[in-house]
């Protein structure tokens, strides 16, 4: 006997929709952490700090222990980042330090000029709220 249409298209195509469909889990991405230390709360984006130098010009696979001993002669660190794009997480070229005092930017700037990352000139600037990404 010939089977309906209806029960040959179900065969054919299986359906998975159900009456009580269970919701979809909501997917949970870790925190984003935008600093190395955090909890000094100097590296928010915004936050004006006189203690802080922008670093641009990063090679892509340069790591924050290598921007960290590169400028490390100037003064003692306090907290170091290299910024990442939020989607892909990849390094987009550029990142802050932050010194424990005033005089370790100083130090940076009076020889501009002369700063090498991971084997790059990099561009080093006073950091600005107003320069942030």
């Amino acid at each position: 006997a010939p089977q309906s249409m209806n029960t040959l298209v179900n065969m054919a195509i299986p359906t998975f929709a159900s009456s009580n469909p269970a919701p979809a889990p909501t997917p949970t991405l870790p925190p984003l952490t935008f600093s190395a230390n955090p909890g000094q709360n100097r590296m928010q984006k915004g936050n004006f700090d006189d203690c802080k130098i922008f670093v641009g010009g990063l090679n892509l696979n340069t790591s924050v222990d290598q921007l960290m001993s590169s400028f490390a002669a100037y003064g003692q660190i306090t907290d170091a980042v290299i910024m990442t794009d939020k989607i892909t997480g990849k390094p987009r070229g550029f990142g802050f330090i932050v010194f424990e005092s005033p005089d370790g930017v100083a130090a940076v700037l009076r020889v501009n000029d002369k700063h090498h990352v991971n084997g790059k000139w990099v561009d080093v600037k006073r950091a600005t709220s107003d320069g942030l990404p």
